[in-house]
């Protein structure tokens, strides 16, 4: 009995050292392939600057707006649309060509030149259509509204605001 037992172990024991062999004999490799591309940075650069025109400020707070085509008009308050030329800005974006972008804004603020008195541009506007063209450019317009405080002191105003531009 201890014989047969002994005997069928050893030959199940066999059985299976035959069959992983077997099936290490049959084992493949396959090289697989990978591929990745690398896109184009987006940028954004402003081509013209975004003008109020001149403001003749009133007795009151006053808000100047401009719109995407460059027309400006009187949006709250007394003051006077005195005169200058308003203007738009317009930026270029490049980047990846037909690929899709969307645009956001910063605030910021114009400080009198030589003085510390400001007035803020933001509640901004623009007419992108959101999409690189197939060359890999595209332009916008952008508008945005001024406030000029009750009585703001006369004199030349500059200063910055941010633009971004985003994959989508």
């Amino acid at each position: 009995m201890k014989i047969a037992f002994f005997s069928h172990t050893l030959a199940a024991l066999v059985l299976v050292t035959v069959f992983s062999a077997a099936g290490s004999a049959h084992a493949a490799d396959a090289t697989g392939n990978a591929s990745a591309t690398i896109a184009t940075p987006i940028s954004v650069s402003e081509n013209t600057s975004l003008s109020f025109g001149t403001v003749l400020a009133g007795a009151s707070q006053s808000t100047i707006v401009v719109s995407t085509a460059g027309g400006r008009t009187l949006g709250s308050g007394d003051a006077t649309l005195f005169g200058g030329t308003p203007a738009a800005a317009v930026f270029d974006v490049t980047g990846e060509g037909s690929a899709s972008y969307s645009v956001s804004f910063t605030a910021g603020t114009l400080t009198r030149d030589g003085g510390s008195e400001t007035m803020t541009v933001d509640t901004f506007t623009n007419d992108s259509g959101g999409s690189i063209g197939g060359g890999g450019s595209d332009s916008f317009n952008v508008g945005a509204t001024l406030t000029v405080a009750a009585n703001q002191v006369a004199g030349s105003y500059t200063g910055t605001y941010t633009v971004s531009v985003d994959y989508q």
